[in-house]
């Protein structure tokens, strides 16, 4: 928590690098369409990429969102609701 927290200063734009890297995602399902807030990457420093992206579908371990700009698809190698 410490790491993600030093790192928060970071914002990566969302973009196509991400796609296939395993991830964990913060998910607002109180929010309808569901939110991200957060995720961490696996390679590097965990950076919150998604924050405030809508989740626009979720299948297996891999998670589509949208920024309001682009669509991206990610897996997920954890999540926690």
């Amino acid at each position: 928590a410490s790491q993600f927290s030093d790192c928060l200063g970071q914002f990566v734009e969302l973009s196509e690098q991400y796609v296939g890297k395993n991830l964990t995602a913060y998910v607002d399902r109180s929010q309808d369409p569901v939110l991200i807030t957060a995720a961490y990457i696996e390679d590097g420093c965990p950076t919150p990429i998604f924050r405030n992206g809508i989740v626009t579908a979720i299948s297996g371990t891999s998670v589509t969102i949208h920024d309001g700009n682009e669509s991206v698809t990610v897996a997920i190698a954890d999540y926690t609701v």
